[in-house]
C-alpha cells in the first residue's frame, strides 16, 4: 500500500532537482555513470546478452535509476535511446575498444558519412564519435576495475587503449569522482574481492 505521506517517484524526482546544489549534482552524475557502466559490464559478459532474464533484470535496474536521477544529469547515455545510426556507431566502437579505430571506420560501420555521424553524435550526445570512444575505453577500464582490483593502473591503461596513464587517470577521475588507485583502495578497504572477468564483447 503507498505511503500518502512519502513522495511519489516522479515527485521525489521533481523534489530532488530543487533541492541540488553543485556537489548533489556531480554525484547523480556519477551515480548514472557507474550504474550505466554497471549495466553494460554485465551484458557484455559471455552468455548474458541472449539471457531474457538477466537482460529484463538489467533494464529494471536502469529505468529504477532513470526515474530517480533527472535527465539533465544523465551524462552517460543507454544505447537502446540512440538513433540507429548512432547505434550502429556505439556497437562497433564498443567491439573494438582494444584496438586503433579511426572516426572513418566508424562512419562506415554506421553506413553513413563521417559528416553525418559526427552530426548525429553531437546533436544526441554532445560530443564526436571519438569522444564517445575515449569515454567507452574510460567505462571499460573502470568495469575491468570493479572485477579486479589487483589490476595496476598502468596495465589498466594499456589493455584499455591508453599509453598515457596520467591522461588516463585524468580522465578517469572526471567521470567517476576519484582515481583508478582511489577505486581500488576502496575495493579492498571494503572487502571486495577480485575475480578475473573478461570485460568487453568478442
Amino acid at each position: 500500500m503507498t505511503d500518502p505521506g512519502r513522495p511519489r517517484g516522479n515527485e521525489r524526482t521533481a523534489a530532488l532537482g530543487r533541492e541540488l546544489d553543485p556537489a548533489n549534482e556531480v554525484f547523480l552524475e556519477q551515480y548514472w555513470a557507474h550504474v550505466v557502466a554497471h549495466a553494460r559490464f554485465v551484458l557484455d559478459l559471455p552468455g548474458t546478452s541472449s539471457n531474457p532474464v538477466v537482460r529484463e533484470a538489467t533494464e529494471q535496474y536502469l529505468e529504477a535509476v532513470r526515474r530517480l536521477v533527472p535527465s539533465a544529469h544523465r551524462i552517460a547515455q543507454v544505447d537502446a535511446e540512440l538513433p540507429p545510426m548512432v547505434q550502429r556507431a556505439s556497437a562497433f566502437i564498443r567491439d573494438n575498444l582494444h584496438r586503433p579505430v579511426s572516426a572513418t571506420e566508424i562512419a562506415e560501420a554506421a553506413g553513413s558519412s563521417l559528416r553525418a555521424v559526427q552530426g548525429a553524435f553531437k546533436i544526441t550526445l554532445g560530443i564526436t564519435p571519438m569522444q564517445y570512444l575515449l569515454n567507452a575505453r574510460i567505462e571499460a577500464a573502470h568495469a575491468q576495475l570493479l572485477a579486479d582490483p589487483t589490476l595496476s593502473v598502468g596495465s589498466l591503461a594499456r589493455r584499455w587503449g591508453f599509453s598515457n596513464h596520467g591522461r588516463f587517470s585524468m580522465r578517469y577521475r572526471e567521470v567517476y569522482g576519484e582515481s583508478p588507485t582511489e577505486t581500488r583502495r576502496r575495493l579492498e578497504s571494503a572487502g571486495a574481492l577480485p575475480m578475473t572477468v573478461s570485460v568487453g564483447r568478442r
